[in-house]
């Protein structure tokens, strides 16, 4: 009788020790799955700043790059009064080219 209480006793204790090593190789499992999604959590926020990062600089090269729509006015404006400028003096030269005709027309004449 004494055998079988122990033959019962090493069955209970073996029992109860691959439970034990089951419920930590379970934990384990668990907690490298955790490490492994945090892991893939970081990269895709390191991602993320990158990605905001470039969006930035993006911003920042597309406000030097392209001019807005009160400096294509004032642009507009300042081209306009040159041309007329330019048209101004050439109606002088005009004036002056019609005098200088003129008075070769009256010197043969």
């Amino acid at each position: 009788m004494r055998d079988a209480l122990t033959w019962s006793a090493l069955v209970a204790s073996s029992g109860s020790i691959i439970a034990v090593v089951r419920f930590w190789i379970w934990i384990g499992a668990k907690v490298a799955k955790a490490e492994a999604a945090a892991a893939i959590a970081q990269a895709a926020l390191a991602k993320a700043d990158m990605t905001a990062a470039e969006l930035v600089a993006h911003k920042v090269e597309a406000a030097n790059r392209y001019a807005t729509a009160a400096a294509l006015a004032e642009a507009e404006r300042d081209i306009s009064a040159k041309v007329d400028g330019v048209a101004r003096r050439l109606d002088m030269v005009n004036e002056r080219l019609d005098r200088v005709l003129e008075a070769l027309v009256e010197r043969r004449g």
